[in-house]
């Protein structure tokens, strides 16, 4: 074997690499690799030093969005105009709902507004003190980042002092929902609503002395949590009571949908002041009306129906919220404390016992139909009398009794507004769509009142007959699948004197006409 080629050229590669290294261009590359190390091996280093004072000299805090905190610096960061300085922009059209951006123009409509591109840090100076948005305060002191955050609350809460703010859950960022501020509402004065007397008056001072009295429940081991539910008729005012107390008390609004197929136990674990879920016999089975002494009126169609099925609907969509999910957001161990919660329904009766018991829901309050003296209200309210004195010169042709002030006209004018209402037929919401229509003329609201009510009235029994034979159509299905071979036999024997019936009309049909011939 020739092993002295290969040992020749190992022992000539220390001279060729010496060549190399004598050669000009080599010798640059290896002073260029050589500064590149040691500019790389410097930026490390000092990345290093940078963290390490960060960490020792400057305070670090994250606002999740959909965090109360993150609408309040969002608020101040705005009040600071901290975006003016920014350098990078996505330029979107206007929106309601955005909680910041830089308008360079007036405010019309279809305007466009310049958003600061996420993640490009803004720095500013607050107090003395260098902010760098999303990275952290420059300083070790701890109480400034509290000041900081409780400027920014205070702040949010001085400039929505008049509103009340309306959060809702979403999952449009994965799978974790969070809550979002979809909407402020003005502040509803309690003057405003009309309900029967006492009923806001003892809502109020309920709500008060719960959260007046949080040490009792405290050192009594009593959960801190109060619910109410408000049930009746739809119209009646039951979310615009909540509305106004949430303004009244100072408290913002976090509102579930269990008719959304997003809805699951998931989102119901997170409350805080008021806690608001409408329509919540929606989060139930809905409760079949079986009595047994129900009359099959509409038999005919009923046990055709079950006898020849059509083709099933598809089911309705319902939420994915469960029954332990529901309790646990109420009283459960992970719930909030110092929470209200309230919930409204059009149908009580089809509530599960297990959420009606005390300590879930500890208040219930019956929303009736309009009573004559919600109407009178209501048409003071529509029509004051600082604003329409003009209405004495009309009283007179109503026929009503007058008195000689203008003032005194327009209680006239509601006195025979309310007596034609009839008790507990009408709702508010539909008073108020009447007198809206009429906003402007008070004579002619109270000239036409008597036509719309026998309107309403007769197209309400229209409807209530209307769903009363659906429920006895409904029932005669629910027997004759209980019982098939039963109403079987009862149907075949209804359709023989149907027949039966139908040849002795038309005997007498024939009979009535051949009398008529001889007659002739």
């Amino acid at each position: 074997m020739n092993v002295q080629r290969p040992l020749r050229t190992l022992v000539g590669l220390p001279h060729l690499l010496a060549g190399y290294v004598h050669q000009p261009y080599v010798y640059e590359h290896a002073r260029y690799l050589l500064a590149g190390t040691l500019f790389e091996a410097a930026r490390r280093l000092l990345s290093w030093v940078v963290e390490r004072f960060r960490f020792r000299y400057s305070l670090s805090a994250h606002f999740a969005e959909g965090n109360p905190s993150y609408e309040w610096i969002v608020h101040l960061l705005t009040h600071e105009k901290v975006w003016q300085q920014s350098r990078d922009f996505e330029v979107t059209a206007r929106s309601s709902q955005r909680k910041w951006g830089v308008r360079l123009s007036p405010d019309v409509e279809g305007n466009a507004e310049y958003v600061p591109t996420y993640g490009r840090p803004q720095l500013f100076r607050w107090k003395g003190y260098w902010v760098e948005v999303r990275r952290g305060i420059f300083t070790r002191d701890l109480s400034v980042l509290s000041d900081l955050v409780e400027e920014s609350r205070r702040l949010y809460t001085e400039t929505s002092e008049k509103s009340i703010i309306v959060y809702t859950s979403n999952n449009h960022w994965g799978p974790m929902r969070i809550w979002s501020d979809v909407k402020r509402k003005t502040q509803r004065p309690l003057a405003s609503l009309v309900l029967e007397p006492g009923v806001l008056d003892m809502l109020l001072v309920d709500a008060r002395e719960f959260f007046a009295t949080a040490d009792w429940y405290r050192e009594s081991g009593i959960p801190h949590h109060r619910g109410y539910l408000l049930h009746g008729p739809p119209g009646t005012g039951k979310t615009s009571t909540i509305y106004a107390l949430a303004g009244e008390l100072g408290l913002e609004i976090y509102t579930l949908s269990l008719a959304s197929r997003s809805t699951d136990d998931g989102v119901l674990q997170r409350a805080h002041s008021i806690l608001l879920i409408e329509d919540i016999d929606c989060a139930f089975p809905v409760l079949r009306d079986s009595d047994d002494h129900t009359e099959t009126e509409d038999i005919d169609s009923a046990l055709a129906s079950a006898y020849h099925p059509a083709r099933p609907a598809r089911d309705a969509p319902r939420s994915a919220v469960t029954l332990s999910g529901l309790l646990n957001v109420v009283d459960g161990v992970g719930s909030e404390e110092g929470k209200l919660f309230f919930a409204t329904t059009n149908h009580i009766d089809r509530l599960d016992p297990a959420l009606l018991r005390p300590g879930r829901i500890d208040v219930k309050v019956e929303y009736r139909l309009a009573s004559k003296y919600q109407a009178r209200l209501l048409f003071e309210r529509f029509f004051p009398r600082s604003r329409f004195p003009e209405a004495s010169g009309h009283a007179d042709a109503l026929g009503s009794p007058t008195t000689a002030a203008a003032n005194g006209a327009t209680v006239d004018l509601a006195a025979c507004f309310a007596d034609a209402i009839p008790d507990h037929r009408l709702s508010t919401a539909e008073l108020q769509g009447y007198l809206l229509s009429r906003k402007m003329n008070p004579v002619d609201a109270v000239k036409d009142v008597h036509e719309w009510v026998q309107r309403e009235c007769a197209e309400k029994e229209k409807k209530a007959c209307s769903e009363e034979k659906k429920r006895h159509a409904r029932a005669a299905r629910e027997r004759a699948r209980k019982c098939p071979l039963r109403n079987k036999i009862r149907w075949h024997k209804y359709k023989y004197v149907q027949r039966q019936e139908q040849r002795i009309e038309n005997g007498c049909e024939r009979s009535a006409n051949a009398m008529e011939i001889v007659h002739e």
